[in-house]
């Protein structure tokens, strides 16, 4: 089975609708400590056909780090993926993420989405609350 079929599968497995993130070295969910930042070039990719053209080619080449995270949007009923870089503190992952101009972060040790834009005034807010995600396994 091609690596593109594989995350297609995982993302579609049972359970795995709140998000996973995949280390693609090891074939296996991403277990480490750190904090997931999704790359610009890979922003809201959703389906099959952007997995394979443009998010694993990233996180598969020199820009990306062999990390994907994905999740179900329940809001247009389709599947979304980035390629991902995970960084070891908190405050290097926001600054990552607000120059990509990301809305969030997730922190892997604790499985916690933590919004850094505030939806009203669309400032970055580092300081709002995270929510409480599912853990997930392949």
């Amino acid at each position: 089975m091609a690596l593109v079929d594989k995350i297609w599968a995982i993302a579609q497995t049972p359970g795995n609708e709140q998000g996973f993130t995949i280390d693609l070295n090891r074939m296996r969910m991403c277990t480490d400590e750190g904090f997931c930042v999704a790359y610009a070039a890979t922003q809201n990719r959703h389906g099959y056909d952007d997995l394979r053209d443009v998010v694993l080619p990233h996180a598969q080449g020199a820009n990306g780090s062999k990390i994907i995270g994905g999740w179900y949007n329940n809001g247009d009923n389709q599947y979304y993926f980035d390629s991902i870089k995970v960084y070891t503190t908190r405050a290097a992952a926001v600054t990552a993420a607000k120059m990509a101009e990301q809305i969030g972060i997730y922190d892997l040790r604790t499985q916690n989405y933590i919004p850094i834009m505030d939806a009203v005034t669309g400032s970055f807010n580092p300081s709002l609350p995270a929510t409480r995600a599912r853990s997930h396994s392949i």
